[in-house]
This record gives C-alpha cells, structure tokens and sequence, in this order.
C-alpha cells in the first residue's frame, strides 16, 4: 500500500505519562485515566486534521482497555520544545510552543526573565490581560554600563509601561542588572523562572531573544 493511500495516526501521550510506566511492551491496556490523548491523522498531503477527540479516557478506569487500532503510532509528548514558526505550514509545527502558551497562563503571579535582549512592550503583551498589571515583573539582564545604548532604552521604555498614567501603564517591572565579573563578560543567560497563585514554580530554559523575531520566525528551542 503506497503512502498516498495509507493514513498515518498518532496517538500523543502527556510527558509525564513515561514516569511510572515499563519502558517494554507499550502497556496499551494499563494508561492512567489522569493522560489525555488526541489523535491526529495526516491525509495524502500530509495536512494534519484532528479526527477524534479521546478527552472521555480520563473517566476509564485501569480495568477498562484503551482500544488504539493496531497500525497507530504512539507519541509521548516532550517536555523538549521547538517553538511557532509563523511562516511554516501546521504540519511542520506539530507541538511546537509560542511565547504566549508560556506567559499566558491566569495564575502567575511573578516572572523573572533573564535574557541579553528584551523587547518589554512586546513581553508583557503576551500576558493574559486580566492580570498583567497585577504580575510582579523582574527583567535580569547584562547592561551593567550605565551609559550603554541599549540599557538607556531598556530602561525607558520600562519608564513608560510603568507609568500609571501611560495608556500603555500601570505595569509592575523591576530592571536588575546581572553581576559581571569580567568587564568583557556578556550575560547570555535565556531563563524565564514562573511563580504561580498555587505556589508552585516553573523553570523555562529556552535560546530565544525576548523579541519578536526570535518567537515568531527562527528555530528555537525550550
């Protein structure tokens, strides 16, 4: 059976589904009810479309079977992302992150985002707009010379989104700088740490700028 005529399903499983499971056969039989599924097909021209939505497993208990068809293939989804890129078609972004999935979230409280280039205006845009102005911002980043063009600028447009006067304003942002030992030394860290309303925290590693162009049209990576 040729390609064209076959269709290709896969089943993606959360990251975290891997942890307390046999690595030997696939326990087909034996999924938590706690791991969602969905199932994707990709037709002939490999446009993915999603064909079921398998949201009920989470009611099954162990004793009941998972019924996968025998020629699906099983993705568990990693904590390892690429992100969005704009100009690529849907089915070259197959779980891929934007900056938006990451800051979106309702329940931060607090972001710390160490990086060498930050675009604020843009950041903070990406914050759900019911408590942006409400978000504890802390901006780390390497300008440590006072005269330096581009810490000048940091720091004015921090002025301007904190103003609460500003149509733009009200923001909570803390500029810090990080500590440099060698006069010479660049701070080339990319890090968002996330403190959220249920006192839980996450860690963010990712190789992208704080800027659009980073996020929206160049391979990187979280």
């Amino acid at each position: 059976m040729s390609s064209s005529e076959r269709s290709s399903k896969r089943v993606k499983l959360s990251p975290s589904s891997s942890l307390n499971r046999d690595i030997s056969p696939p326990p087909l039989r034996r999924q938590s009810a706690a791991v969602s599924m969905v199932a994707t097909v990709t037709s002939s021209t490999n446009s993915p479309a999603i064909v079921s939505s398998l949201a009920e497993t989470a009611n099954r208990t162990e004793t009941q079977p998972l019924e996968i068809s025998d020629n699906a293939d099983l993705i568990i989804s990693s904590p390892f992302k690429l992100t969005h890129i704009r100009n690529l078609t849907i089915n070259k972004n197959i779980d891929t992150i934007t900056i938006s999935d990451i800051l979106g979230s309702p329940l931060i409280r607090e972001i710390w985002s160490f990086n060498f280039m930050h675009d604020l205006e843009w950041m903070v845009s990406h914050l759900d707009e019911d408590v942006a102005k409400s978000i504890k911002i802390k901006i780390i980043h390497g300008n440590w010379r006072k005269e330096d063009a581009s810490r000048k600028a940091l720091e004015n447009e921090r002025e301007k989104l904190v103003d609460p006067d500003s149509s733009n304003g009200g923001y909570d942002i803390e500029l810090i700088t990080a500590y440099m030992p060698d006069p010479f030394g660049t701070h080339h860290t990319k890090m968002l740490v996330l403190f959220y309303h249920d006192d839980t925290a996450e860690i963010v590693i990712h190789t992208a700028n704080m800027i659009p162009w980073d996020w929206s049209n160049m391979t990187q990576a979280q």
